[in-house]
């Protein structure tokens, strides 16, 4: 297990918190509808800077900052949150445009993620979220970043967050694989199966390319060929067992933000999911329009 460093853990002073929060929580109750308005989230960004303007700038500068180096997240403790989600949402309208790429009956951009809700693998007991992924696989174009804001931690421990990087893949998990697999899991495109609300189908895009990753291995499509199945299968059980993951629990009103195109991220077990108390709330940001091209 790795520690997560001093630098990529910004820190909000206690006066600014409470600033922005103030300035965030007396804003007008928007709906969730309205606020899928770009428009509106500039807006709503705009306000709640003018608050503390300085402070809300150097925080922004701060995560792009930690964004563009590894692990490639910010972990941002010191903010107090309001209950309108405000605050939550105007950092991700500072950094790109929220947005639930799926908008099915129901859904809403900020998502609330309980270990009672989680999804399983399909026709077994294990957890998705626990295994290392990237978000947005069943998408055409994942988003490029996700922010996790940690309302309540799981009372007995549990849900510890997890990272890994394209480089520490490239250090400590490449060297456990055959050559021939390395290169299928860079070079080769694996079709992606995307969401039936987005179209349905498949795309083409490597686990690997560059530092850019992309990977779920439940969004495969299964009708790759042997070769590649074995692959997959082979990455995925490296990943399980390295030990050289970023691993720390989130506190309470702790901001993780996440380049997801260059971390995989998942969560520790919890012991008790359907007593757990742990809840985080998500949004997706996308740098550039959903569904468009590098």
């Amino acid at each position: 297990m790795i520690t997560l460093t001093p630098a990529a853990m910004p820190a909000v002073p206690a006066e600014a918190a409470v600033v922005l929060r103030a300035g965030a929580a007396a804003l007008p109750a928007r709906t969730d509808e309205e606020l899928r308005s770009p428009a509106a989230q500039r807006e709503l960004r705009d306000l709640v800077r003018a608050s503390a303007p300085i402070e809300f700038d150097v925080l922004l500068a701060d995560i792009e900052v930690c964004l563009e180096k590894p692990p490639y997240i910010a972990y941002v403790t010191g903010l107090r949150f309001d209950d309108t989600n405000h605050l939550f949402l105007a950092l991700g309208a500072a950094l790109g445009e929220v947005v639930d790429p799926y908008h099915r009956p129901g859904s809403a951009l900020v998502r609330r993620l309980s270990p009672a809700r989680d999804r399983l693998v399909q026709g077994g007991t294990d957890v998705l979220s626990e295994a290392l992924h990237t978000d947005g696989t069943d998408s055409p174009e994942p988003n490029d970043i996700t922010c996790l804001v940690c309302v309540r931690p799981d009372q007995n421990g549990g849900g510890r967050t997890r990272l890994l990087d394209a480089e520490g893949i490239r250090t400590h998990v490449f060297p456990r694989l055959d050559a021939g697999t390395v290169r299928i899991l860079t070079t080769e495109a694996m079709p992606w199966r995307i969401a039936e609300a987005l179209g349905g189908g498949t795309v083409p895009a490597p686990v690997l390319a560059g530092e850019e990753l992309r990977w779920l291995r439940q969004g495969v499509d299964p009708s790759v060929p042997p070769r590649t199945a074995r692959a997959l299968r082979e990455f995925e059980r490296a990943l399980a067992a390295t030990t050289e993951v970023v691993e720390f629990a989130m506190a309470r009103n702790s901001l993780l933000v996440m380049n997801n195109r260059r971390t995989l991220h998942a969560r520790t077990g919890v012991p008790d999911r359907g007593r757990s108390r742990r809840l985080v709330l998500r949004t997706k940001v996308f740098r550039r329009g959903p569904g468009e091209g590098a």
